[in-house]
């Protein structure tokens, strides 16, 4: 069966839109979590599909930490919208202030107790 299996997928993560992002109530009393729902532009067998992803390296705590949304758009082949929704937990994550959700060509600022 020769369905490209065999190449090694290499992911190329790029910023993604997204539709809604809200922090809730974590697992334990004062953790959070996030979580953001939105399209993709397309989709395929071999996308790793969505991720949240907190890249940015701080020496000292900022208001709001990065946290950035990102699709793998490699093996992406169907043009046809793909929903997803993603969670991550803001325990080790958050800034003074909150958290800075970053997409394609957009941001929110949350505030997070």
């Amino acid at each position: 069966m020769s369905n490209g299996s065999n190449n090694p997928h290499v992911p190329d993560w790029v910023p993604v839109r997204f539709e809604s992002a809200t922090v809730s109530q974590g697992p334990t009393a004062g953790s959070y979590k996030l979580i953001v729902t939105g399209a993709t532009p397309s989709s395929g067998e071999r996308s790793l599909g969505v991720r949240l992803a907190a890249h940015q390296k701080y020496l000292v705590q900022p208001q709001y930490w990065a946290i950035a949304v990102e699709w793998d758009r490699a093996g992406a082949i169907f043009q046809s919208a793909m929903p997803y929704q993603q969670a991550i937990s803001l325990d080790h994550i958050r800034g003074t202030k909150g958290i800075e959700v970053v997409g394609k060509g957009m941001s929110k600022k949350i505030d997070v107790p």
